[in-house]
């Protein structure tokens, strides 16, 4: 489905080895339809506007509609929704039954809202419901997940029914969404931030779940060799891809202004030359400055409800005297001293 302003309303799309749908172009609309039994994914929703500058939603929608039995043929990384580009809405849909993550997004300023989200994943560990991964481009955010329902994903593995923010994504809100009867025998994630920052999980009721929250702060443990890799990454984006500072060609600090401190270092002090670094680094090789990417202390997670979980729902990093920072991988809370403080890394 291409051009614009197409509307598939009232259809049943099923039993196609690749995927049901692809939706490419702006102000696209899918509604009261059911896809299903299909190889990879059920529907795929693309501005094509992967590098979006001045951040024009699409205003593709899908309301009301099914996606279920996905994945049928690779079974992983084939999701039931693909959402990509910028300002997607999803509402009042049902997603469920899924061998690998029920929902993937990646972009700008999405609104997923009001759905049902079950039984996906089933299959696999080290995956959740809906999977972000947006750390190679730290511009993509704005995203908004809010007032869902997920539910049900009960395995043997390292699992869970929630929102999977993995590797260094940022700039996502998950507010006010029902978790419910999530986990694995090993552990089972309903919110997992996996290193990034400015991610904001407010407002939400986990149930029954086994392990409610968890950050984690790999780029200080297992993950903390990447950090440079990241940090030219990062810089060539913001330099290159994206002219910040022109208004005109480009409404990122208009919309996320927090982008102007993003290689700010450990005194909260602004670059001196916007988007560009100096890498300092000890006798070891280890670099000891951009602690603000290593460790960030931008994730909010307040006025939460935690009810009946069978296990401590919050697991405290315990700061080890002599060291820095801590090596825990799994952490609510990661503990780091400076200048003989203890600093708190969880609003």
């Amino acid at each position: 489905l291409r051009g614009e302003r197409n509307k598939i309303r009232f259809c049943e799309i099923r039993c196609f080895s690749q995927t049901g749908l692809t939706v490419e172009g702006k102000m696209h609309e899918i509604s009261a339809s059911h896809i299903h039994d299909v190889g990879m994914e059920g529907v795929i929703l693309n501005s094509r506007r992967s590098n979006n500058p001045m951040l024009i939603p699409s205003g593709n929608v899908s309301r009301n509609t099914e996606v279920s039995h996905f994945c049928q043929w690779p079974r992983a990384y084939k999701p039931g929704l693909r959402i990509q580009g910028t300002g997607t809405g999803i509402s009042h849909c049902l997603i469920h039954h899924g061998p690998h993550m029920g929902i993937t997004i990646s972009g700008n300023d999405h609104v997923f809202e009001y759905t049902d989200v079950h039984h996906t994943p089933e299959e696999f560990s080290d995956m959740l419901s809906m999977y972000i991964i947006t750390g190679n481009s730290p511009q993509h955010r704005g995203t908004v997940v809010r007032r869902n329902y997920f539910h049900d994903v009960n395995t043997k593995w390292k699992q869970g029914a929630g929102v999977y923010l993995d590797n260094e994504t940022y700039g996502v809100a998950v507010h006010e969404n029902f978790f419910h009867n999530s986990g694995g025998e090993e552990s089972g994630w309903s919110v997992m931030i996996h290193g990034g920052g400015d991610n904001i999980v407010r407002d939400n009721v986990f149930v029954d779940c086994v392990f409610p929250f968890m950050v984690s702060l790999r780029l200080n443990t297992y993950a903390r060799d990447r950090l440079q890799r990241y940090l030219y990454r990062w810089s060539r984006t913001f330099a290159q891809r994206y002219p910040f500072l022109d208004s005109e060609q480009c409404k990122h600090l208009e919309r996320y202004p927090e982008l102007i401190h993003f290689f700010d270092d450990d005194d909260g002090q602004q670059a001196s030359t916007p988007y560009t670094f100096d890498i300092r680094k000890n006798e070891k090789g280890e670099i000891i400055n951009y602690w603000t990417r290593r460790t960030p202390a931008t994730n909010v997670f307040e006025n939460n409800l935690v009810y009946n979980s069978p296990d401590t729902p919050f697991k405290m990093g315990i700061p080890i005297e002599g060291v820095r920072e801590i090596r825990e991988f799994y952490v609510v809370n990661g503990f780091r001293f400076q200048d003989g403080k203890l600093l708190d890394q969880l609003i």
